[in-house]
Order: structure tokens, then C-alpha cells, then sequence
């Protein structure tokens, strides 16, 4: 595990950071996490198919009902919208589209960067990240950050943020040092909402300020 102080690496039963001394916190990483069971049992899957049809039909039923009679009442107005509420509920649960775009987004990402990790010596097989995607944290409109750790041929860790866009390639671009930093990008992200910066750019000055607290 990495401490979140400083960076240093260090066995995964450690109770303290062999570079910094502070108390280390057990969390897992990236490859540890449980993964979230997207896939419906039969019978939800089916009771929720039930409430998607019924929900179809309603709506085509009360909707022209309304417009041809003219009688809009608060019931059938009521009607309406529950039956609207009940669609957009089952509707992503039976058709998962946008989790596995947002899946193949982050891997197409991962596929376009690739020339900047061979330049930068990283090899692309071990590398463990988090994409983002909220427009308000990157500097390039359109673009996925990439954060995370690879290692180079030496077997040394390196942290980077990646800035890739679809087509264009890697835009901006960032060596995290210590590369332990890389693995705050939760944090950098909630700072950069918070303050209204990049972060990429937060990133970057969170490792500047801990070379300046921990200087080597």
C-alpha cells in the first residue's frame, strides 16, 4: 500500500509509513475493491420488465386520452406522472447502456494514451487508474482524465495524470512526484470542485507542496 502522506510504498501489513512514520490506513486498493453486481436476478428482471411494459402502456393511454378530450384532470395528471417515474426507474436497471459506454470510454482513453506512456517509460500492463470525465475538472473540453500508478522498465512506480481526448490523443499531461500523490485524486478532485481549478492542476501543486514538506 501507499501512504497517503508521502508516497512511500510499503508492505501491505504495515500499521506505519517506513518513509514518514504516520499511522497508515488499510484501504484497499483499485484491484481490491469489491466490483458492483450490475447483473438482475431472473425474477427482478422480470417484475421489472412487468412495471416497464405496464408503465409503456399507461402513458400511451393516458397521454392522447388527454390531449383528444381535453380533460385534464389532476388525477390523470397525477396518473402521468407516476407512471413516468416508474419508467425512468426500470428503464436503466433493464438497459444498462451508459455504465458500459462509460466502461469503454475509460479503456478507449487508456488505448489513445498509449504513445505517452511509452514515451514516458510506463508500462501500460500494470498501470491501475481512475477516469473523470466531469467537464468542470478538465482543462480540455471533451476530454477523460486519466489518474493513476504504472511502473517503467526498472520496475519503479510512476504517477501521472492524463488529460486524453478521442482522436487527439493525450492534450495534458502530468509525472506525479512522489507518485504516491496520484493516489489522493479523490481528493484533488473534490479540492478542484471546491476552488474552481483544473485537476491536473491541483494535483500537481499537491505534489509540489509535499516535495517542499518532505524534501528527499
Amino acid at each position: 500500500m501507499y501512504c497517503n502522506q508521502c508516497g512511500q510504498p510499503n508492505s501491505n501489513d504495515a500499521k506505519f509509513c517506513s518513509g514518514c512514520g504516520v499511522r497508515l490506513l488499510n484501504t484497499p486498493t483499485q484491484s481490491e475493491l469489491p466490483q458492483q453486481n450490475t447483473k438482475l436476478s431472473p425474477l427482478r428482471h422480470l417484475w421489472l420488465m412487468f412495471l416497464f411494459v405496464i408503465s409503456v402502456i399507461m402513458i400511451i393511454g393516458v397521454f392522447p386520452y388527454q390531449v383528444i378530450t381535453g380533460n385534464f384532470e389532476f388525477t390523470y395528471v397525477f396518473a402521468l406522472c407516476l407512471w413516468f417515474w416508474v419508467l425512468s426507474y426500470t428503464y436503466p436497471q433493464i438497459f444498462p447502456k451508459k455504465l458500459k459506454t462509460k466502461s469503454h470510454q475509460a479503456f478507449n482513453a487508456l488505448d489513445e494514451a498509449e504513445l505517452w506512456f511509452n514515451k514516458q517509460d510506463i508500462r501500460t500492463s500494470s498501470i491501475s487508474f481512475n477516469a473523470y470525465d466531469d467537464p468542470y475538472l478538465l482543462k480540455n473540453i471533451g476530454a477523460t482524465l486519466l489518474v493513476g500508478i504504472g511502473e517503467n522498465s526498472n520496475g519503479e512506480y510512476v504517477g501521472f495524470a492524463a488529460e486524453v481526448k478521442q482522436g487527439y490523443g493525450v492534450l495534458s499531461s502530468l509525472i506525479i512526484e512522489p507518485h504516491g500523490i496520484a493516489s489522493q485524486d479523490k481528493k484533488a478532485a473534490h479540492v478542484a470542485r471546491m476552488d474552481g481549478k483544473y485537476m491536473i492542476d491541483v494535483l500537481n501543486q499537491m505534489a509540489i507542496q509535499h516535495r517542499i514538506k518532505y524534501p528527499q
